[in-house]
């Protein structure tokens, strides 16, 4: 049977929606749907065969599954023996991930939740507090896909990524703000 793959949950909250069929393959001659503002990235079992971010309905030719109507029998064979090896689940898994490229996300806050101590040369003991947003946006998918690909079960959120990306980011602020200090003392004596 042919499939039909398409992603409606690609909101400004969702980077990241993994799709597949209920037997994890993806049968010859498929459907696969790219809606505006969406990549999509074709995976076989880990080995990336496609990526497009150009809307349309295409067609898979890259099915690694063998069909009996095709005249390949003998491959037939040999996959439902590699089925009955493996509980009856393929050894394998063809998996469509589709990527947020809708334009830039905005709103992203960052900030320090207390007051952080900052040893200025002059003042001495002082505190500072930070806080802004920023905006960002998924340009290159594949490099996106390969640094995040580990936490994607079936949906990634903006919400994990900001997780890792507020850590991150206080932790260059707070080495900025100490390197601020210390070129102070080095240039008050």
């Amino acid at each position: 049977w042919e499939d039909y793959i398409t992603c409606n949950e690609l909101s400004s909250d969702v980077l990241i929606v993994r799709k597949t069929t209920k037997t994890g393959q993806i049968s010859a001659k498929s459907r696969i749907q790219v809606n505006p503002g969406q990549a999509i990235i074709v995976v076989d079992s880990g080995r990336i065969l496609d990526i497009s971010a150009e809307e349309g309905i295409y067609s898979f030719d890259a099915s690694t599954s063998p069909s009996v109507f095709a005249g390949q029998f003998g491959a037939s064979l040999k996959e439902v023996w590699d089925r009955f090896k493996f509980g009856g689940q393929a050894a394998k898994e063809q998996v469509i991930y589709y990527v947020n490229i809708q334009g830039e996300l905005q709103g992203n806050k960052f900030g320090t939740s207390t007051p952080v101590p900052y040893d200025d040369p002059v003042y001495r003991g002082i505190y500072i507090r930070y806080f802004g947003s920023y905006t960002f946006k998924i340009s290159n998918p594949l490099i996106f896909y390969h640094n995040v690909a580990n936490d994607v079960t079936n949906v990634y959120t903006k919400d994990k990524l900001m997780e890792q990306a507020d850590g991150e980011f206080g932790m260059h602020i707070d080495d900025a703000v100490s390197s601020f200090a210390l070129e102070g003392v080095k240039y008050n004596h």
